[in-house]
């Protein structure tokens, strides 16, 4: 079967955890590599609604072993069965921080092989991993290929809190002390060193880290020389702040486990009270909505989140116990605010979320208010960006940045972990109200007045057209990853790339039409300036042969040059093709450039297999001569295309050309003429339409190459044509 250029780029592998607010920022970056040509396999456990997320934004769905067990917990992996020896005085001081420590290596140790087997058999070139996983760094630094961690929480700074206590209670020093025979045991096996005594292995991260949101977002670290682990990040790693990934187009899962408490949509989520919101709207009623995130409600639901909160919740606080506070007040609220108020309130899937209210399902709703509907789960940037006046969050990042984006106004009620710095942003900011210290602060009257200040100052804001709510976390971290990592090369330009018209795009210049373009400089090439990209037009054929168009040499220079070509015999019959719109002077040598498929001429360079540009014009003229082809291997170019770099990468973005690369082991043959590659192929078999169609076939774009012209181009591009060739005709 013949080899074809493609448009496909590297295959990518994913990594990640089962945890929301890690999965949903990356279904965008998904959907775009995915556009972009990329293969993209996603490793995930086996959560049903997760992996079905993450099937619809266009990945192929991997499990971590190769049985894919549906009963595989991964933060389970070590722990009930020990893989290395136990640190008896620590498990026993703090069993949280030991399986924290224990499970991500674990895991790692027992997934290793498959997950890398598996992407040696994939031919995975780039690995993206969730920092929490040290698995995709085993991977990607076992199979000698790029990696780079999705920090999905404004940077480490925003643990300050969290780590600093960790620090001066020696946390951090006993949880490198578990890690270490883990670590030991993983570089025996895999011969990987992952670090494992660093301080901030609570994270994974590797020498090329995205944090998914936009620099004024990210959290600073504690000054140079306060804290050790804060030196030791500055030292080892360096981040970027590539912009926020979060995109209504894309998926995103509601809740990661099965849930019967309310009516499901699709395969994950919930549906949202349309009709009940549309019927508030239009009464002119506020509507609130309040979630606290999947933390509390489900995987702390009853562990003890106060040791991750850096003293924002007292010591022993449940997940139920900071909820069920948090509701409390808000029902209570809810009736003093009364019927010019609506709230969606979001419980998740606990069975005795609202066990606080009464004992039977009865029970407890007599004491919802009239102006309260519960739910379990909620559509979040649905319900933010149709209905909600105002959100009650814990104000994870991804709530955070769901609700900036939305110009949704907050009342941030943070727990731990990276929420408290999240909550002092909106504060500091304007962005809402926050409540620290939740167990104390939020009562009944305080979170009716900070409901009614932050709907007064959004209409206020409304009125004046002051979009601040929205300024901050705009879109754009997916193309931001894709230019800062470039997987797929897509904004690194190369010589040996082919271009090719869009049918519908709109370039003034006549040659460009129905074009195919070899790129053989960049800004890196030595015949070119900085930053200058050149091309060549491979398909325009003019009305004239090379030895016609010498005889036109004006320049006692070209006459000379002119004169001694002309004696070979092989200039009579070579046609001339129209290179691009670039004509400087006079000049008809500095003008002339030819790319052919002949190896071992001198001075020629290789673009593409099978493809070399320049070379001395005598030897391949020779060569030409030398040919039994009809028609050599051989294209004489007038003129030449070129872009500043950053104007190709604007066009490459905006649609304006289809690229496609050459496959790298498409390599040519030795000796004589070489029109075995697919390259070759496309430089000199056809030209005129016919050239274009054939290389958008080969780059699998099928519709693309059988669109209708638009009515008139035809004879616009003739009409231009005409025109070139008696504008030369006159210069003659």
């Amino acid at each position: 079967m013949e080899q074809q250029i493609t448009v496909e780029g590297p295959t990518i592998a994913i990594f990640n955890v089962a945890m929301i607010g890690h999965v949903n920022p990356t279904f965008a970056l998904v959907q775009e590599l995915r556009k972009r040509g990329c293969k993209v396999h996603y490793f995930l456990p086996p959560v049903a609604p997760i992996r079905a997320a993450a099937v619809e934004s266009g990945a192929v769905v991997e499990g971590y072993l190769p049985d894919d067990p549906s009963d595989f917990v991964m933060e389970k992996c070590g722990i009930d069965e020990p893989l290395c020896h136990i640190v008896p005085e620590v498990l026993e001081d703090d069993r949280a921080e030991y399986e924290r420590s224990v499970w991500p290596l674990a895991q790692a140790l027992v997934c290793g092989e498959h997950v890398i087997e598996r992407c040696r058999q994939l031919g995975v070139s780039v690995v993206l991993y969730d920092p929490f996983l040290p698995l995709g760094l085993l991977a990607a630094t076992k199979l000698g290929i790029q990696g780079a961690s999705l920090v999905t929480y404004p940077g480490m700074g925003s643990l300050s809190g969290l780590m600093s206590t960790l620090e001066a209670e020696g946390r951090l020093g006993r949880a490198a002390t578990i890690r270490k025979p883990y670590g030991k045991a993983i570089q025996e096996k895999f011969g990987v060193d992952l670090s494992c005594n660093l301080l901030t292995r609570r994270q994974f991260y590797t020498k090329t880290n995205f944090v998914t949101t936009c620099e004024d977002l990210i959290a600073e670290l504690p000054a140079l020389g306060e804290q050790k682990w804060a030196d030791e990040l500055r030292k080892e790693f360096s981040f970027s702040a590539v912009g926020c990934l979060v995109s209504s187009s894309a998926p995103h899962v509601i809740t990661a486990r099965s849930d019967s408490f309310i009516p499901r949509v699709k395969s994950f989520g919930h549906s949202l009270p349309v009709a009940e919101l549309s019927d508030q709207l239009a009464k002119g009623k506020k509507i609130i909505y309040a979630a606290l995130g999947t933390m509390a409600l489900s995987d702390r639901w009853g562990i003890d989140l106060g040791r991750i909160s850096a003293a924002n919740l007292p010591s022993g606080t449940t997940g139920k116990a900071f909820c069920q506070h948090v509701w409390k007040a808000l029902l209570a609220a809810m009736e003093e605010l009364g019927d010019d108020f609506f709230c969606v309130l979001s419980v998740g899937k606990q069975p005795d979320a609202l066990d606080f209210l009464g004992r039977s399902e009865a029970e407890i709703f007599e004491h919802v208010p009239s102006n309260v509907l519960i739910r379990g789960f909620v559509p979040q940037v649905e319900m933010l960006n149709n209905y909600a006046s105002a959100f009650i969050s814990h104000v994870g990042f991804n709530s955070l940045q769901e609700s900036l984006m939305a110009g949704v106004p907050l009342v941030a009620i943070p727990q731990a972990v990276d929420q408290p710095a999240n909550a002092s942003k909106v504060e500091q900011r304007g962005w809402g109200q926050a409540f620290f210290n939740p167990m104390e602060t939020v009562t009944k009257t305080a979170l009716a007045e900070a409901l009614r200040q932050v709907m007064t100052e959004i209409e206020t804001t409304v009125e004046s057209e002051d979009d601040s709510y929205r300024a901050e976390p705009r879109p754009g971290g997916v193309p931001q990853v894709l230019k800062s990592f470039d997987p797929q090369g897509f904004y690194q330009i190369l010589p040996g790339d082919f271009l090719m018209t869009h049918p519908i795009s709109c370039i003034a210049e006549p040659v460009f039409d129905q074009a195919v373009v070899i790129l053989h400089t960049n800004s890196d090439h030595p015949l070119t300036d900085s930053g200058v990209v050149r091309g060549l037009v491979l398909n325009k054929r003019l009305n004239t042969t090379f030895k016609q168009l010498l005889e036109r040499a004006q320049d006692p220079q070209d006459k000379k040059w002119a004169e001694k070509l002309s004696e070979v015999p092989a200039a009579a019959e070579l046609r001339v093709f129209r290179g691009g719109p670039v004509i400087v002077g006079s000049s008809l040598q500095a003008n002339i450039d030819w790319v052919h498929s002949f190896p071992d001429v001198s001075e020629a360079q290789q673009v593409a297999p099978g493809v070399w540009f320049g070379g001395k014009i005598e030897e391949v003229l020779e060569r030409a001569a030398a040919c039994e082809e009809e028609e050599p291997p051989l294209r004489i170019m007038l003129g030449y295309a070129a872009w500043s770099t950053q104007q190709l990468q604007i066009e490459l973005e905006c649609g304006v050309w289809c690229r496609a690369r050459p496959p790298q082991d498409d390599l040519p043959l030795q000796g004589g003429a070489d029109k075995s590659s697919v390259s070759a192929k496309l430089c000199f078999d056809e030209d005129g339409a016919e050239a274009w169609r054939t290389a958008l076939f080969q780059a699998g774009q099928d519709l693309l190459a059988q669109f209708p012209r638009a009515p008139g181009v035809d004879a616009r591009i003739r009409g231009h044509m005409k025109r070139f060739e008696m504008q030369n005709r006159s210069k003659s």
